[in-house]
């Protein structure tokens, strides 16, 4: 008799929820969802009465949530089932809630800083998951043709909208420390792979910050002010800065294509399309697209974003800023290349997209020779097979009557006729000779459509840049990671 896990999947507006399930019921697991309609804003008594009267109807080994649900593992805690989630957001303030404690806890992060930084801290309910894709769905979708008809595209937030604009909250601050937060988050701007901002944030800026948005640790989470709000206000005032002032930039050399929620958002050179379906239109994007940009959120420290997943598991090139944990699981200038600054950044850019140019002006040509080979052999099949035909027509001295009997061959003949007169053809070349030019050609447009992803091993300038924290910081990063563990 075999033994089925049972799941209670919870269903809410994550992007993942519908390759989970997929992935779950072909390993075997009976899943069963339930629906969050307002996924973390659920209300406990909602949420209490769905998962309450769940549990009680089935029996579940686990229940299983993107991102990590206070509410849900109060009541698994005391239901005695097992709870895991999978956090795919950073920062996501309810992994410093107290109730991470709970026994029935397994919460997987993605981001091996903040893993690292609960651990530490004596938390022994989180573990280490990067984030993952369907590589199988995305293989089987439609637009993996290899052809690139877009320059460079990003998918993702500009953090232009409103709910997100926290930082200008705090404009009636004084003037030193208004112009204290203008540099720090410029100088973040110049620096991947270290963030430094909740360090600078002095006890006399969080009192002025605390006076203009006051944003005390609630009931249910601890974590602390100046994480709060270098996480939630100040790094995403660096990732907007950076994602508009890269896309302005590289919109005057290139024809840039923008996905993104806001679609007030105009850029010169940039094509703001709106939002791209997660399942249904962002794949094809990152297989259309030359070069496909992620510019990471900054709260993410070390972690791969899940769009840097998507674009490399849909088969697109990934054009990304340093991200450390890239590393340790991809071969760089192989499955991405990454920019040190803005400027290597564009030098970059320009170099894929004039290769990527030419392997297509190659593609085409192949293709036309290819086409132009193909119609040849067919004139010449036709000719053959006609010859007899109008030879006996001529002898008829071109006969009306005959050629009303056999109009559709003559028709023919002539044809190829005309085709090797305009060719300049005095001698046909055989049909077995054609084709084993035509197993050339293809064979030549293989290795040049398979360029498509050699293209990114032609990028062997990068440099470490851990290098330009240690100018800006003075401060070898190695001294700062090297306590780091590793499987």
């Amino acid at each position: 008799m075999s033994f089925q896990l049972r799941m209670l999947l919870i269903k809410w507006n994550s992007y993942c929820h519908t390759d989970m399930k997929s992935v779950l019921q072909e390993l075997g697991y009976f899943v069963h969802e339930i629906r969050f309609p307002n996924g973390i804003r659920t209300e406990k008594t909602e949420a209490e009465r769905l998962l309450t009267g769940e549990l009680k109807h089935g029996s579940y080994d686990f229940i299983f949530s993107f991102n990590y649900f206070p509410v849900i593992s109060e009541i698994c805690q005391k239901a005695g089932v097992k709870y895991l989630s999978w956090v795919y957001d950073s920062p996501y303030i309810y992994v410093y809630s107290y109730t991470v404690l709970n026994p029935c806890n397994y919460i997987f992060l993605f981001d091996y800083s903040v893993y690292e930084e609960l651990k530490q801290a004596g938390i022994e309910t989180v573990y280490y998951l990067p984030l993952a894709v369907n590589e199988k769905r995305l293989a089987e979708f439609d637009g993996r043709t290899g052809k690139r008809t877009m320059d460079i595209s990003f998918v993702g937030s500009l953090y232009t909208e409103s709910r997100h604009r926290i930082y200008d909250k705090f404009q009636g601050i004084n003037d030193y420390s208004k112009g204290y937060l203008e540099a720090i988050i410029q100088a973040q701007k110049r620096v991947y792979g270290y963030n430094f901002l909740k360090d600078l944030l002095t006890s006399d800026i969080l009192e002025q910050l605390q006076r203009a948005y006051p944003t005390d640790p609630n009931a249910l989470t601890v974590m602390p002010p100046e994480a709060i709000y270098a996480d939630f206000v100040f790094n995403r005032q660096v990732t907007a800065l950076e994602r508009q002032e890269i896309l302005a930039m590289l919109g005057k050399r290139h024809k840039v294509h923008l996905y993104t929620n806001d679609r007030t958002v105009q850029i010169s050179g940039v094509q703001n399309h709106g939002p791209a379906d997660y399942y249904k239109e962002m794949p094809s994007v990152f297989q259309s697209s030359k070069i496909n940009l992620n510019i990471t959120l900054r709260s993410i420290k070390t972690g791969i974003p899940l769009r840097a997943m998507d674009i490399m598991g849909s088969g697109g090139f990934l054009m990304t800023n340093y991200q450390m944990e890239l590393l340790d699981f991809f071969e760089q200038d192989v499955d991405f290349v990454y920019y040190n600054d803005y400027e290597d950044l564009q030098e970059k850019s320009d170099a894929v997209t004039a290769s990527f140019n030419a392997l297509s002006v190659q593609i085409k040509e192949l293709e036309s020779q290819m086409a132009a080979n193909g119609e040849l052999q067919k004139q010449i099949v036709n000719y053959a097979k006609t010859r007899a035909v109008y030879v006996e027509y001529r002898k008829a001295g071109y006969s009306k009557k005959f050629r009303a009997a056999h109009e559709t061959e003559i028709l023919l003949h002539q044809a190829a006729k005309k085709h090797f007169d305009e060719l300049g053809i005095t001698k046909l070349p055989s049909v077995k000779s054609l084709r084993e030019e035509y197993a050339g050609l293809l064979e030549q447009k293989r290795k040049t459509y398979s360029s498509y992803k050699q293209a990114r091993a032609d990028m062997k300038e990068l440099y470490n840049v851990r290098e330009n924290v240690k100018y800006l910081l003075d401060e070898p990063i190695a001294e700062r990671s090297q306590d780091r563990e590793r499987k």
